[in-house]
């Protein structure tokens, strides 16, 4: 069995200046809808290869499942076409959106190729925070509530010092739009981006004070959690536009990512980037335009779950004889 790694890159932003300016000037994407609480634009379409290499020394049958991950739910993303290809390949799909590759078959010369792609439209997004501020605290009808507010695997929002840090952290506070986006300065000003404690989850971040991207993303999904309000993980990979300039960035995986998404009565999953750090005149300050905003459409969606059965490219396969199997990805901007 393979469990992908999430590592991803700290986004390190040095300011000198005592001025920001943002261009405040949306265009509305002809195929991404915009609505009255976000605007998207700088839409592009995207194609996503997987190539699964299997080996084996003598030719033998196998039977393998690869997880695909879930149809994407975010505005910023939406899912264009999704085919597999290879000698048995077939695409099964589940009714809660996961997808997996389904193969059985027999190695050929001591080799099997398979491959997942998988086109979308990515877009920048920018809400409309004095809309998210006055959301309502109730979630009666979210029939997903009490899924996306239980602990899971490196989700601990039952462990007592989580919840004892959410609870001083949302003292007063009864907006969940609010205590979202007092766990953002927190974790972001909180949190140093390091590899000792890396994919260890949201208990680790808060007592080492340190990981990579989904330490961040899971410290800041707990902490909400353990308050009553609905977050979730996002899986995938952040390549920033410069890199496309071939079109193809190829071992995409190199930049792999997690970033959390909380959610709001009325106005659904709202992004949320607190993997960064902003120096402004050589201090760390928080730069809340990393919350509730995607400035590029940067941000490539594969799923929603880091750890677990449902976990993007986690594989099983059994075979004859052993076996040796290669994964790799690419994402081109068509």
């Amino acid at each position: 069995m393979m469990k992908k790694r999430i590592i991803g890159s700290a986004l390190i932003i040095v300011m000198l200046f005592s001025f920001i300016q943002f261009d405040n000037a949306y265009v509305t994407a002809k195929t991404l809808n915009s609505s009255s609480h976000y605007k998207l634009s700088k839409t592009g379409t995207y194609q996503l290869t997987t190539n699964i290499v299997l080996s084996s020394y003598y030719n033998t049958k196998f039977k393998m499942t690869y997880n695909i991950g879930k149809l994407s739910k975010s505005p910023y993303q939406k899912e264009i076409s999704l085919k597999v290809y290879g000698s048995g390949a077939k695409l099964k799909k589940y009714s809660d959106g996961r997808r997996q590759l389904v193969i059985s078959s027999t190695t050929k010369n001591g080799r099997a190729k398979y491959k997942i792609v998988r086109v979308y439209k990515n877009s920048a997004i920018t809400y409309n925070k004095t809309l998210l501020s006055k959301a309502s605290s109730s979630y009666k009808g979210f029939k997903d509530y009490k899924k996306y507010t239980s602990a899971e695997s490196k989700i601990e929002s039952n462990n007592s010092k989580i919840k004892s840090k959410a609870k001083g952290l949302f003292k007063g506070i009864k907006s969940p739009y609010k205590k979202a986006q007092k766990a953002f300065a927190f974790v972001n000003s909180y949190m140093t981006y390091g590899y000792t404690y890396q994919n260890k989850g949201a208990l680790s971040a808060l007592v080492h004070k340190s990981g990579v991207c989904e330490d961040y993303a899971e410290l800041f999904i707990a902490l909400l959690r353990a308050a009553g309000v609905p977050a979730r993980i996002v899986t995938g990979y952040r390549i920033n536009p410069q890199y496309f300039s071939n079109k193809t960035v190829k071992n995409a995986e190199y930049y792999s990512h997690a970033w959390p998404e909380f959610y709001l009565p009325k106005y659904g999953w709202i992004v949320v980037e607190p993997t960064f750090t902003y120096l402004y005149n050589g201090k760390k300050t928080v730069d809340y335009n990393f919350f509730a905003k995607l400035s590029s459409p940067n941000h490539f969606i594969s799923g929603y779950s880091a750890a677990g059965n449902d976990m993007v490219s986690l594989m099983r396969y059994s075979a004859q004889y052993s076996m040796n199997h290669s994964i790799t990805t690419s994402i081109t901007k068509k």
